[in-house]
């Protein structure tokens, strides 16, 4: 289907196609009735914050204490803002995920662009998007929308560093990963884990392709094969310090506090 269409249709094509169906989240995006637990819980908290400030700590008004504050308070404090601007609704309480939701479905269209082409990233994107259980959550005033946005973003990030200006993607890759830490507990730590363990399993393949290039007349390529080393293992260093600056202050100032 896409293969007859220039780049820049393509583009155009698989943008509008993922922008419809992220839109398809906001059709009664206010149904009645928050979900008596966690879209309750995080409700209560960001609606807290308006009334009583604790933009660092909700546990003094959160439902049943620390044991409903413990999560980091990224999402609590888009929630707050979503609430500031449109009252405190059912849909403003969905607001943030239904938008980020959305923005997902373009992150993966990057994500397999890079790896493949157009047409891998489009049609992931767009099971993804259509998936039954990733669109209930993209509907919920809960984590998980939120998580899985900044985990997609920092994985993107994280790929462009390989393939360009590592130093800058990498922080962006960093700050990402700090904001999934800062919306759910430590779930995000996976990324650097899962970017470790493809370290020790593909460096041989790279030291073995350096070597086979290095023994070639053909110092250009062998510069490459170098330099795509040399990012492949600073990259999860400059990443790890990004996210310890996002997210280090507020785990500290909990654990002291609590």
């Amino acid at each position: 289907m896409l293969e007859r269409l220039t780049d820049i249709q393509k583009e155009r094509f698989a943008i509008g196609i993922l922008a419809a169906v992220g839109l398809m989240r906001f059709l009664n995006l206010g149904f009645l009735d928050l979900q008596a637990w966690d879209e309750a819980l995080y409700a209560v908290r960001a609606e807290g914050i308006l009334r009583f400030g604790g933009w660092l700590d909700q546990t003094p008004f959160a439902v049943d204490g620390l044991y409903s504050s413990l999560h980091p308070p990224l999402f609590i404090w888009l929630t707050t803002l979503s609430f500031a601007l449109f009252g405190v609704t059912e849909f403003a309480a969905r607001f943030f995920s239904a938008v980020l939701g959305g923005l997902t479905l373009i992150v993966i269209y990057r994500i397999g662009k890079r790896l493949a082409d157009a047409q891998v990233g489009f049609f992931a994107a767009l099971l993804f998007g259509l998936n039954p259980f990733v669109t209930f959550y993209a509907r919920q005033g809960q984590f998980d929308a939120a998580l899985v946005f900044f985990l997609s973003l920092s994985i993107l990030f994280l790929l462009q560093a390989l393939d360009g200006d590592s130093i800058k993607h990498s922080a962006f890759a960093g700050l990402s990963l700090g904001a999934a830490l800062m919306t759910k507990l430590y779930v995000g730590l996976g990324i650097p884990l899962v970017y470790f363990l493809w370290m020790v399993l593909d460096h041989s393949s790279l030291k073995k392709s350096s070597n086979s290039v290095e023994q070639t007349a053909r110092p250009t390529l062998a510069l490459h094969h170098l330099d795509r080393k040399k990012k492949f293992w600073s990259a999860p260093g400059i990443l790890l310090v990004a996210a310890f600056v996002v997210a280090a202050p507020w785990h500290v100032y909990m654990t002291i506090e609590h």
